[in-house]
Parts: C-alpha cells; sequence; structure tokens
C-alpha cells in the first residue's frame, strides 16, 4: 500500500506506525556514533526536520522500548552490530521547547513546567525508584505535583529540573543519559520579541547547566535550533560544544531533502514530471558541502497537494507557516543601501558579506547599522543561500576576499521578498501623495497618474528593472478606498487588477505592462496595448452590469518611467 503524505508530520514513531511516507534519515546514526562530541549543536532554518530527526534518536535509543520494528528495513537496521550496542540500550530525555511561545516570562516558565511535567509523567518508576537519591525525587515529585508552596522554591526546581531528572534516570537505569533538546532556542527568540529576554537568558543558563555539570551521567548531548546563541552566556563555562550549521560540511545532508530523495519521492506519486518546476520554486540551499537541497515542508506540501490537484500551481509553503516575524523586524528599516542590495538580489545578483557566526538576539537590534548582522540573520534563517561554484560561473558573480556571496536560493522566496517590498514601497509614500495618486485613478487624470508615478519611482532609487509582477504588487497596494481583486475573472480573461466602489457604482480595470530596462520609448505603445487586451477580452463586461462607470486604464513601466493611458466605459 502507497505511503501517505502528512506535511509537517515530525512524529517518528507515528510516521511509521500509521504508513506515511518517511525520508529515510537514519542513516546518520551511523556517521554520527562514530565519532559523537560530548554536546552536539545542529542549526538549521525552521522547517527543515528538526524535530523529525530529534524524535528518530530518542526512539532508536530509548531503554524503555522495544524499536526494532519501527527501524525495521531503514538504513541504520542493515547495521546489526551498532543496533546491537545502541537500540534501547540508554534512558533518554527528550524534550522539544517549539511551544514556548508566549507573551510573558511567567507564562513560558508555566509552560516549561507543563513539558517537563510530560517527562515526568512517563518515567514514574524513577520517582519512586530506592535508588535515586531521596533530595532529587521529592524535588521532581513536587515539580510534577506543583505543590511546592514557595514560588521561588518552584522557579529554582524547574530551573534544575533537567538536572534533576537525568541525575535520577542514571541512578535508577545505571546507565548514563542521551539528551535531546529541540528548538532549544524558541524560548529566548519569543522573549526577545515580547520583552523578557534578560529574565529567559537567565532561566536557561541554569536549565541547561546540566550540559557542563552532568558529564558523569550524560552520555551525549544533541540541540537544535535556528541561532547558536554562544555569546549570551547560555552556555558559560561550556567549551564542549561542537556546532554543525548551514556552513558546517559535516551532516550537511541530515536536515532536508536532497535532489534524490525529493525524485524518489516525487516518484513515489506520479509527479516525475513536475521535478522542473520543483526546482525552480524550493530548490536552492547549499548546506556544507552539498548542493541542491530542498525544504521538506515544502516538498511534502506540495506532493499531497498535487495528489489531488495535479495542474495547482506552485504554493508558499514557507511564507505561510508560523515564525515569519524574523523578515519583518529585519526589513522594516531598511536602510537605501541594503534596500539597493535587496534589488540586486532579486535580479539574481548576490550580494558579498561577511558572516557573523554568533549572531545573537540582541545583536538584533542595529540590523539597520550593522549590514553583517543583518546579511547573516537572513542566511541562518534560510531566505538566502550561499550559491555553488556553478551558480558563480554562470551569474559571473564577484566575491570579495575573506567575504561570503549570497544569493536568494528559490522562486519561493523570491517571491517572499517581492511581497516585502511592495509593502515597504507603500509605506515609503506619504499618505497626501497616496491619496491624490489614488484620486488621480478616479478622477481620471492619465497624466498625472503617469507624472506621479514616475517621480515616485525616481525617488525610490533602488526601484527599478523589476518585472511585471512586482510593478502588478505595487500598483495593487495603492488603493485604500475600494475593494481590490488580483487576477480575478472577468469576461473572457483575467485583468491584472480590478477596484471597485459600489456605493459610487465605480470600477477601475488596470492592464500592467512591462518593458525592461533601456526600452522605454515602447512604454506609449505597450500602454495602448493593455487597453486593447482590455477591449478584446471584454474585461468590463461583467462590471458594467452593476457599475454605472468602469475606467479603464492601461499602465506601462519600464525602470522608473510610467506611461498611462485611459479610457472611460459608461453605462
Amino acid at each position: 500500500m502507497k505511503a501517505r503524505i502528512q506535511p509537517g508530520m515530525s512524529d517518528f514513531s507515528a510516521a511509521r506506525r500509521n504508513n506515511w511516507y518517511y525520508v529515510d534519515k537514519t542513516g546518520f546514526l551511523e556517521t554520527f556514533l562514530e565519532d559523537y562530541p560530548v554536546v552536539s549543536l545542529f542549526t538549521r532554518p525552521r522547517r527543515f526536520g528538526k524535530t523529525l530527526m530529534m524524535q528518530m534518536m530518542a526512539e532508536f535509543f530509548d531503554i524503555t522500548k522495544d524499536s526494532r520494528e519501527l527501524f525495521e528495513g531503514l538504513a541504520v537496521s542493515r547495521n546489526q552490530e551498532l543496533c546491537a550496542k545502541w537500540m534501547n540500550q540508554y534512558p533518554v530525555v527528550f524534550l522539544t521547547l517549539k511551544s514556548v511561545r508566549q507573551s510573558s516570562y511567567e507564562d513560558a516558565c508555566e509552560q516549561i513546567r507543563i513539558l517537563v511535567s510530560f517527562l515526568l509523567a512517563k518515567t514514574k518508576s524513577v520517582l519512586t525508584s530506592p535508588r535515586v537519591d531521596s533530595f532529587v525525587q521529592e524535588s521532581l515529585q513536587s515539580l510534577a505535583q506543583g505543590s511546592s508552596n514557595s514560588a521561588t522554591l518552584k522557579n529554582s526546581i524547574l530551573k534544575n529540573s533537567i538536572f534533576f531528572l537525568c541525575s535520577a534516570l542514571y541512578q535508577h537505569y545505571e546507565r548514563p543519559v542521551i539528551l535531546l533538546i529541540d528548538e532549544y532556542d524558541v524560548p529566548a527568540s519569543y522573549a526577545y520579541e515580547n520583552g523578557y529576554y534578560t529574565d529567559m537568558i537567565e532561566f536557561m543558563r541554569t536549565f541547561l547547566d546540566v550540559l557542563k555539570g552532568g558529564e558523569k551521567f550524560i552520555k551525549f548531548s544533541v540541540l537544535t535550533g535556528c541561532l547558536r546563541i554562544m555569546k549570551e552566556s547560555i552556555f558559560t563555562g561550556l567549551n564542549n560544544v561542537v556546532c554543525y550549521d548551514i556552513s558546517h560540511h559535516n551532516y550537511s545532508d541530515a536536515f532536508g531533502f536532497t535532489e534524490k530523495e525529493v525524485i524518489s519521492a516525487l516518484d513515489a506519486y506520479g509527479l516525475s514530471e513536475k521535478l522542473d518546476e520543483v526546482r525552480e520554486w524550493y530548490d536552492g540551499y547549499h548546506f556544507g558541502n552539498t548542493e541542491d537541497i530542498y525544504c521538506p515542508w515544502g516538498i511534502m506540501s506540495y506532493i499531497f497537494d498535487h495528489m489531488t490537484n495535479p495542474d495547482m500551481e506552485p504554493q508558499l509553503y514557507w511564507l505561510n507557516t508560523s515564525g515569519n516575524d524574523i523578515i519583518k523586524s529585519c526589513t522594516k528599516n531598511l536602510s537605501l543601501s541594503n534596500q539597493e542590495n535587496i534589488d540586486s538580489l532579486l535580479k539574481g545578483e548576490a550580494v558579498s558579506t561577511c558572516l557573523n557566526s554568533e549572531i545573537t538576539y540582541t545583536d538584533f537590534d542595529d540590523l539597520e547599522k550593522n549590514e553583517t548582522n543583518l546579511w547573516t540573520l537572513l542566511y541562518i534563517t534560510g531566505y538566502l543561500t550561499q550559491p555553488t561554484q556553478k551558480q558563480i560561473e554562470e551569474r559571473a558573480l564577484e566575491q570579495e576576499q575573506g567575504k561570503k556571496l549570497l544569493i536568494i536560493p528559490n522562486k519561493e522566496i523570491q517571491e517572499v521578498f517581492y511581497r516585502k517590498e511592495k509593502t515597504w514601497f507603500h509605506s515609503s509614500i506619504e499618505t497626501t501623495r497616496l491619496a491624490r495618486l489614488e484620486e488621480a485613478f478616479w478622477k481620471p487624470d492619465e497624466q498625472a497618474v503617469s507624472a506621479m508615478f514616475s517621480q515616485i519611482l525616481m525617488e525610490r532609487a533602488s526601484f527599478y528593472n523589476y518585472s511585471e509582477n512586482w510593478y502588478h504588487g505595487a500598483v495593487a497596494v495603492l488603493f485604500q478606498g475600494g475593494v481590490v481583486a488580483s487576477n480575478k475573472e472577468f469576461g473572457l480573461g483575467r485583468p491584472d487588477i480590478v477596484v471597485t466602489q459600489y456605493a459610487k457604482r465605480l470600477a477601475l480595470l488596470i492592464e500592467i505592462k512591462y518593458a525592461p530596462k533601456g526600452e522605454k520609448e515602447q512604454l506609449t505603445h505597450l500602454a495602448h496595448c493593455a487597453l486593447q487586451q482590455i477591449e478584446d477580452r471584454k474585461y468590463y463586461a461583467g462590471l458594467s452590469q452593476r457599475y454605472h462607470t468602469v475606467l479603464c486604464w492601461g499602465l506601462a513601466f519600464s525602470g522608473k518611467e510610467c506611461c498611462a493611458k485611459v479610457e472611460v466605459r459608461e453605462r
């Protein structure tokens, strides 16, 4: 029976038991266990399979389970010697902090307490084991029951709960613990956004103190996250952390799908002919020495949708998931030079920059001034990637000595930047001038529309040489006084933009044309071609029945120049 597609699946056990499609990453264990560090930190952008990998590791090592059936047929199962030595041989503490997203410090601590209580509920035998120190038992029992009378004592026990739990498991099983902490930096991220960052960093410093104070009863620890917030003192005094970030060659294909894995997935569901489209939209990440890494969330969502609608257009799956505040915070106050750099990126060019390998959340405060931090943040969160040697040669990219080149990885992320730039473009225009431009459309005054739009483009010096799609978006966000529809069916086709004011029985019908930079002499001709398209395809037919006046606009753009032509159709 064909495996079911489950987008966003992160539970390894459920995937294997319910016959969900699973891309086999268990080969990671064979390499990792040959020479594992005491503490490993894997940083990857969100939605690249970190939680699923940690779930898989937890199932493999957990001494309380028999996992042979779950791993049957997977890569690691072929190594019988390794499985005999490691599978279900160690107590495991697996904790994911991805749900610690509260707006206050108190609520965040309570969420962590709930997560730890779930861990304790799974280890009831440990809480009553005669091998476990009575003080450790009493502390964990009070935490599980929420019975501490002192808020200060309760918070202190919570801060030390992972230390206590690992110590108890070691004493009970007489074997060292494997500690797995997923999305370790999420509490810090949301604390930064909500104003309790200092308190949370202080909490996490003690909460993760087991990493340097539990060498006796910890076999090894693995953490995952988006940022390696070393400088924040979370890991004060911890010198044995090995960080495998997206630039590191080791385990570069462990998170995300390789092209081979994507091809196999598409083949399995009869979508082989979609490979070129999938490459264009979701490929492009370059981790370490591995090229062509795809975001698993996008691939699985694409296959899921195309199982029922093979002709469906590619969607912005990554954009529509949670956690997109990062792009808002780092681009809300862009300087003109940085805006120009993003324009260059949208044209397929690259940014040459140094990268801050130890960026912290407090570094976000000066993103506008510190370009290194801005580009580093966009890089480690998946909005930019390093080009391959082939891309460098094909695009004739120039790399400065001591710096890295960064590019937009694929069409999906390019669209994210387009949408952000259109919003930025709108916000950069004063309210009064925006109102005058909108009024010129309704008046209608084609000379004023041409002149005002050209002036705005001229002043926004970084906006040039864009595609028709970008100009389409820039026009659409201008209208505040009506209902805007883009690419909606009217007449015999889909006009670019329709704006209606039902109370006044007025409608705007806008068709946009674009000439590459250097061909602005075509603008008047293209504006008339846009009007002719409106006529030929009778876009106004459905509107004329409901609106007394339909203003048909043909807009043509080239670089910083606009030519507008209008025809008025009255009932």
